[in-house]
C-alpha cells in the first residue's frame, strides 16, 4: 500500500461517516408527538455519532473541539448537573441549538424521539449505574402503585413521569413539587431515598434504564409472498420478519403464509425508528422486501417478498459498473483491486453450468496470465473455485444485482505492467484509477478523465470505456515505474474475503464501509474508498463487534439517502429500486450473520 493509498484512508472514513449521519438524520421532519419520549441506550448512538467532537466520548466537555468553543463545555457527569437543568431545557439547547456558543441547531436534523433519546443519554451520564438501580427500586416501593410501572399510570388526576411540565423542572425542583400539599405524603422518605424516588421517576419519565427495545404494540405487518416468474402467490411458505429498532436487529419471527400467500404479524410497535424487513427462502436463495416503517396513524403495514424460478439466461447477465482500481507497493508489482456490480435483468435465477465435479459454475471472472495472491471477497469457502486463472462463483444469480471484489498482484518488469484480461459479460462501464506518481499510461480505447483529487495532494489518474461487448479484453499498461517515484512504504495488513451480494450475501457486507455509496458519493470515488477500505480490512476485523455497529449506520444512511433521493425527484424510478434493493441486502446480511440464520 503506497502512502497516497494511505492518506486516502482517513478521507473515506471521515467522508462515509460526515456523509452517512448528514443523511440519515438531515431533511427529517420532526413528528410532532403527544409527549416527550426517550430512551438513552437509543440516544447515545446519537450522541455518539454528533456530539463527541465538542462534549467528549464520555460526555465530560473534552471532545478535541471543545478547545474551540467561547466558553467552558457542560459536564454531563457532574452529580450536580440535574440540580441545574431540567430535561426541557437540554431538549430546547438541542434542537435550537446556542450559536454563540457555536452550538448548532439540530431541530431540522433530528426528530422530536431521537433529541429527547439524546435527552435521556446525556442525564444518564451523571447517575452511577448503581445509583440507578437503586432509584427504581425507591421507585417500585414508593410511587409505582399510583404512576404504574412504567411511570403512565392511565388516570386521569395522575401525571404521565414524561409530561412536559414534570420534564420542565429541575431535579430540585421536582423533589419540591413531590413535598408540597396534593401529593401523597412523602415525609416518612428519608431526603436520600426521596431523592432515590424522583431520581427513578425521571428514569422512567426519559428512560434512562431502558438498555433495549421491547417489541410491543398495536402495529400488524402483513407480508404478501409472490413468485415474481410466474405471477402466482407462494401458499404455505415460511416467512421470517426482521424486527429492527434504530439500527439494531431486535429479534425476528416466522409465521406460514395462507392459501393467498399471506401471513399476518401481529403487536408490533409503530414507532418512526422501527422497521420491518420480511425474507422467504425459496430454492434455498434467500430473498427479502424492502425496509419499511410505520406511516404516521396507522396500525397496518403491507410488505411484499418476491421470489423466482430456477432457467435464468447467460444474455440477460451484465455487468453495470466495473473499477479496476491501482495500488503500487514496490517497484516491483503493483496490486489491483477489480469491483463489478453484477446485474441480471430476466425474471429467472441465472444458475449457470454443471460441472464434472457436479458444482454448478455460475459467474466466472479472468484474471491477467501472471496474477499472484488472488484474494476473494467472499464469505463460504467452497463457494468460490479458481481454476485455469479463473475466479468462479458458484452462487446463483437471482434478478437484481450482486457485487463482488476481488485483488490480485502482478509483477512490474523492466518499469512496465499491462493489466489485460476478457471479461465475460457485457460492461456498460469501466472504470480504471491509479495513482498519479509519473508513470507513463498506455490505455487504448479508454477515454481519460479528469485526474480525481482524493486528498490533499493525492491524485488519481481517472480512464473509462464504455458498452464493451461480451469477452472484451480491455487493456492499461503503465511504464516508468521506479522507485525513485513511490512515497515512502508503510506496512500493510493484507485483507480477508468480503462478497456484498443483492440476494444471497453471506456474511458481515460492511466491514467496515464497503457498502455502495450510490447517490452520497461519486463512482469514481467508490473505487478508490472500496479499494483502500479493502486493503485494511483484517487489521479492522478485530473491532468486528464495532464493525457491525458502523455498517449497519452506514447502510440505514444510505438507504435514507436513496428514499431522499427519489421523493425529491432527482432518481429515476429504476435506479432507486435496483440500489435500494442492494442496499437493503447489504443490511440483510448483518442481520442473518448475527441471527445464525
Amino acid at each position: 500500500m503506497t502512502s497516497n493509498t494511505r492518506r486516502a484512508l482517513p478521507f473515506v472514513l471521515v467522508l462515509l461517516f460526515v456523509l452517512g449521519a448528514a443523511l440519515l438524520f438531515g431533511g427529517r421532519t420532526a413528528r410532532a408527538q403527544e409527549g416527550p419520549t426517550g430512551a438513552a441506550y437509543r440516544g447515545r448512538r446519537i450522541f455518539q455519532e454528533h456530539c463527541i467532537q465538542c462534549h467528549g466520548a464520555g460526555g465530560k466537555g473534552d471532545g478535541p473541539m471543545a478547545a474551540q468553543a467561547p466558553v467552558p463545555i457542560a459536564d454531563f457527569t457532574e452529580p450536580s448537573f440535574g440540580e441545574e437543568r431540567s430535561p426541557m431545557q437540554v431538549f430546547d439547547i438541542i434542537s435550537d441549538g446556542k450559536v454563540e456558543n457555536l452550538m448548532p441547531p439540530w431541530h431540522g436534523s433530528l426528530s422530536q424521539e431521537e433529541i429527547w433519546d439524546t435527552v435521556a443519554y446525556i442525564w444518564s451520564l451523571h447517575l452511577a449505574p448503581e445509583e440507578l438501580a437503586s432509584s427504581l427500586q425507591t421507585y417500585e416501593s414508593n410511587c409505582a402503585e399510583c404512576h404504574g410501572q412504567d411511570g403512565e399510570s392511565g388516570q386521569p388526576d395522575v401525571p404521565s413521569l414524561s409530561n412536559k411540565a414534570l420534564l420542565g423542572l429541575t431535579d430540585s425542583e421536582l423533589r419540591q413539587a413531590v413535598s408540597k400539599p396534593g401529593h401523597p405524603p412523602v415525609a416518612e422518605l428519608t431526603e436520600a431515598d426521596l431523592v432515590l424516588a424522583t431520581t427513578g421517576a425521571r428514569s422512567k419519565g426519559l428512560g434512562l434504564a431502558i438498555s433495549a427495545p421491547t417489541v410491543v404494540g398495536d402495529g400488524v405487518v402483513i407480508v404478501t409472498a409472490r413468485n415474481g416468474t410466474t405471477g402466482e402467490v407462494l401458499a404455505n411458505q415460511p416467512v421470517r420478519l426482521y424486527i429492527v429498532e434504530g439500527d439494531s436487529l431486535v429479534t425476528d419471527r416466522v409465521e406460514q403464509t395462507d392459501e393467498q400467500g399471506r401471513v399476518r404479524f401481529e403487536n408490533l410497535p409503530r414507532g418512526e425508528s422501527w422497521l420491518y424487513v420480511a425474507e422467504v427462502v425459496y430454492q434455498d436463495l434467500p430473498y427479502s422486501s424492502a425496509m419499511q416503517q410505520f406511516q404516521p396513524d396507522t396500525t397496518e403495514l403491507q410488505v411484499s417478498v418476491d421470489v423466482y424460478e430456477a432457467g435464468g439466461s447467460l444474455d440477460d447477465i451484465s455487468i453495470t459498473r466495473g473499477h479496476w482500481v491501482i495500488s503500487l507497493t514496490s517497484a516491483d508489482s503493483i496490486d489491483v483491486g477489480e469491483l463489478y456490480t453484477l446485474n441480471n435483468s430476466g425474471n429467472r435465477v441465472y444458475t449457470g453450468e454443471l460441472g464434472p465435479d457436479g458444482i454448478n459454475r455460475v459467474l466466472r471472472f479472468d484474471l491477467p496470465a501472471r496474477a499472484t495472491n488472488v484474494e476473494i471477497e467472499g464469505g463460504q469457502s467452497d463457494r468460490f473455485i479458481i481454476e485455469d486463472n479463473v475466479i468462479i462463483d458458484t452462487m446463483p444469480l437471482a434478478p437484481g444485482q450482486r457485487q463482488i471484489l476481488f485483488r490480485y498482484t502482478l509483477p512490474v518488469e523492466e518499469g512496465s505492467v499491462t493489466i489485460a484480461h476478457p471479461i465475460a459479460y457485457p460492461v456498460v462501464n469501466l472504470n480504471l484509477l491509479a495513482p498519479d506518481l509519473g508513470m507513463e499510461v498506455d490505455a487504448p480505447g479508454w477515454v481519460e478523465g479528469e485526474r480525481v483529487q482524493a486528498q490533499g495532494d493525492v491524485l488519481y489518474l481517472n480512464y473509462n470505456v464504455s458498452n464493451l461487448p461480451a469477452n472484451s479484453s480491455p487493456q492499461a499498461t503503465f511504464r516508468g515505474i521506479r522507485a525513485d517515484i513511490l512515497p515512502a512504504q508503510v506496512t500493510a495488513t493484507e485483507a480477508g474475503r468480503q462478497i456484498i451480494d443483492a440476494n444471497a450475501t453471506p456474511g458481515i457486507s460492511g466491514l467496515p464501509y464497503f457498502p455502495v455509496l450510490v447517490t452520497a458519493l461519486a463512482v469514481v470515488l467508490l473505487g478508490i474508498g472500496a479499494f483502500v477500505l479493502y486493503r485494511r480490512q483484517q487489521a479492522l476485523a478485530a473491532a468486528e463487534p464495532q464493525l457491525r455497529e458502523q455498517a449497519r449506520q452506514t447502510l440505514i444512511a444510505q438507504i435514507a439517502a436513496l428514499d431522499d433521493a427519489y421523493e425529491a425527484g432527482d432518481l429515476p424510478k429504476a435506479d432507486y429500486d435496483r440500489d435500494r434493493q442492494l442496499l437493503k441486502a447489504q443490511l440483510m446480511a448483518l442481520m442473518r450473520e448475527e441471527t445464525g440464520t
